[in-house]
């Protein structure tokens, strides 16, 4: 499960898979307290296989990522009335099959995490899981890269030169202090933690010399 909290539209949000693979959300505002929705069943997304959840907030949006059946990563989300665009119902996008380059299947019961950040007017939204054959791996979308706001895909391990991982968990965000260095870390087969690490990070992340340790 994820939890979220909107500031833009005033509600709390708690998001979980169902015994019925279902994505589930536990909404509150002042107005209705607590309600249940089946976001599965309104905008008619593949159920998930397991349990993994990540989700977050953007400038105008909330989303939340799991992994299908399928092994794809899926999105469901929806506009929030922030940055002046109105707010909509939950939509669902198979971010696998839609980013530009291609994403390998995730493994069964990857862990997933992710963050979004904007300084004001650059933005880049990101989700990272691992791959059937152990490698990390970044969807990623920004209106700094070409085409702007389209999911992209990273092999984050190749390009860093990282172990493959050995246990499904993983933990990205941006180095405190250091605004526009991303920071992953997972375990290796020898339980050693892994670095990974890229910057500067409003920039396209293709082009970039990853590092790891």
């Amino acid at each position: 499960k994820v939890g979220v909290s909107d500031l833009c539209d005033g509600t709390n949000n708690v998001f979980y898979v169902g015994t019925d693979a279902h994505i589930h959300q536990m909404v509150w505002t002042q107005v209705t307290s607590w309600r249940l929705v089946d976001l599965t069943q309104i905008t008619g997304a593949p159920v998930a296989a397991g349990t993994s959840l990540t989700g977050h907030t953007t400038n105008h949006s909330k989303e939340v990522f799991y992994v299908g059946k399928d092994q794809h990563i899926h999105e469901i989300w929806a506009y929030d009335s922030c940055g002046g665009i109105a707010a909509g119902s939950w939509q669902k996008n198979d971010i696998s099959a839609s980013s530009k380059n291609g994403a390998p299947n995730a493994s069964s019961g990857s862990a997933l995490t992710g963050f979004f950040v904007t300084d004001g007017s650059n933005t880049f939204d990101a989700v990272l899981y691992i791959d059937a054959s152990n490698n990390v791996q970044q969807l990623q979308k920004s209106n700094v890269d070409l085409p702007t706001n389209v999911w992209n895909n990273v092999d984050v391990t190749t390009m860093a030169g990282a172990a493959k991982t050995a246990v499904n968990k993983l933990v990205a965000f941006l180095q405190p202090g250091f605004v526009g260095y991303e920071q992953i870390y997972f375990l290796d087969a020898n339980s050693h933690v892994w670095q990974a690490t890229a910057a500067p990070f409003f920039a396209d992340q293709n082009t970039l010399s990853w590092s790891s340790m």
